[in-house]
């Protein structure tokens, strides 16, 4: 599972998918929107064709670089509020410390590459 969304993102998803039944620990990371003073929330933007293939890209190298059973990388555009889920990473691999390392370097890929353009949603 890999993609752009406007729908909310369900954090649970990764471990129904059958691939995750592989692997011996799965890590997931789950962004959410943080509360700023006078924000509401965020609108992100993306162009959806170029965001969808660089996080493909960023998961086809951490299933290549970490030997990933299973890696999900989702990530919401549109207006989200205070506690919506942006972004989420899962990473399973047979051994927990490469789980762990591989959503690491995702969820740091994801960042590094400015897949989404965020500004924040002030209060009226």
């Amino acid at each position: 599972m890999v993609g752009i969304t406007h729908n909310k993102i369900d954090p649970s998803a990764p471990m129904r998918a059958s691939s995750a039944a592989l692997a011996g620990s799965v890590v997931t990371y789950v962004g959410r929107v943080r509360a700023e003073e006078g924000a509401t929330g965020l609108s992100i933007e993306a162009d959806v064709q170029q965001a969808t293939d660089t996080l493909a890209s960023i998961r086809d190298e951490a299933v290549r670089r970490f030997g990933l059973s299973c890696a999900h990388v989702v990530h919401r555009v549109g207006e989200v509020s205070v506690g919506d889920v942006v972004l989420l990473v899962a990473a399973g691999a047979p051994e927990r410390d490469v789980a762990f390392e591989a959503c690491e370097y995702i969820v740091n890929a994801v960042k590094e590459e400015k897949v989404v353009r965020k500004q924040p949603m002030l209060a009226a």
